[in-house]
């Protein structure tokens, strides 16, 4: 019999056919175990199709972020917990795009990478994928000290929301999907490897699938965006060195209680006038934190709370209360001293 005759899916080869990729020996969780079940990604565990694209959901694993490393550090007998990369995850094959579900913990900074997916071509050279946090993925919460949700990559979108992990947060869970172009389609990529760039948030894939490139492929419509936060108080952080001159590139790291809830915000970086504006949701904001840091300098922490002006902050009419002024100032001058300082002038750590 010929080729030709046998029916259309009978004919695909290995390299036609969508491949899920084997992410399972970098997970640190598994969602479904005999003692434990992840509460948000239990109702998607399995075989699952997006963008008319199979994927594998079993659990998760994370690459280093500052933020992870440090809260689990924390931890007695966690102290000395590894964040590998996730080098040599098999492909041997060719493909046009490579699909993602994929998340972050802890926020960042916007537009900052936080991971390289690297494509190991079987010819010995390398292309490298840079995931931006706001671009493609964002933290696995939507907190309430997050304002917006929409991501600039256009080929990225929010396809799952459900129950978060910590009720604590009164936030939802979520999870991003991407659809990354092979500049190099016509090469065998032999390996993909995930980097982390060390930055504050923890980026993790879920899963994985290369494809060749499919215009009739059904499309998952994209969850609707809990995009119209508008964050109507603010407060300009001026960071300064000790001669007074702005430093530009300086993380200014906030924290902040919404709702009774303590939650981390957006993290930012100073302009090069040595500025840079938080924005919290006005009266539902009872106390604010920032940390502002930059190598090569001692850094500094600020903390306001409402409850220095009593009760009545939140326990007012809202009518009432919103002819009150901020118990944060408007604007705030950090001064960072140098690590080359003299001892003497050192701030206390």
């Amino acid at each position: 019999m010929l080729l030709t005759s046998l029916p259309a899916e009978a004919q695909l080869t290995n390299q036609d056919r969508p491949q899920v990729l084997d992410l399972s020996r970098f997970y640190r969780e598994r969602f479904i175990t005999a003692t434990k079940t992840n509460v948000t990604f239990a109702p998607i565990v399995g075989e699952q199709h997006y963008d008319g694209l199979p994927f594998r959901i079993e659990g998760r694993g994370w690459v280093y972020g500052r933020k992870e490393a440090d809260w689990v550090h924390s931890q007695p007998g966690r102290e000395n917990v590894q964040y590998p990369d996730f080098i040599g995850i098999t492909v041997g094959r060719t493909f046009d795009e490579l699909h993602l579900l994929h998340a972050a913990r802890w926020a960042d900074v916007e537009g900052e990478t936080i991971a390289l997916l690297r494509l190991n071509y079987a010819d010995g050279t390398k292309h490298e994928f840079p995931i931006g946090y706001g671009v493609h993925v964002r933290d696995e919460q939507r907190l309430r000290s997050e304002e917006k949700e929409s991501l600039t990559d256009t080929n990225s979108n929010v396809v799952f929301r459900g129950e978060p992990e910590y009720s604590i947060y009164k936030s939802t869970a979520r999870l991003f999907k991407s659809t990354l172009v092979n500049p190099r389609p016509e090469k065998i990529v032999a390996t993909l490897d995930v980097v982390s760039t060390r930055r504050l948030s923890a980026y993790y894939p879920v899963a994985a699938t290369v494809a060749n490139r499919d215009a009739a492929r059904a499309r998952t419509v994209a969850v609707e965006l809990d995009d119209e936060r508008r964050f109507r108080r603010t407060t300009t952080i001026r960071v300064l060195d000790g001669n007074g001159k702005p430093i530009a590139g300086a993380l200014v790291d906030a924290g902040m209680t919404v709702d009774k809830t303590s939650v981390i915000a957006s993290p930012l970086r100073t302009a090069t006038n040595g500025e840079a504006v938080v924005h919290y949701p006005g009266m539902r904001t009872t106390s604010l934190s920032v940390t502002v840091e930059k190598a090569g300098y001692f850094p500094q922490k600020l903390f306001w709370s409402a409850k220095n002006y009593g009760n009545a902050w939140w326990q007012q009419a809202v009518e009432y209360a919103a002819l009150m002024k901020s118990f944060v100032p408007e604007t705030n001058t950090v001064i960072l001293l140098s690590s080359n300082s003299p001892a003497a002038n050192l701030p206390p750590r």
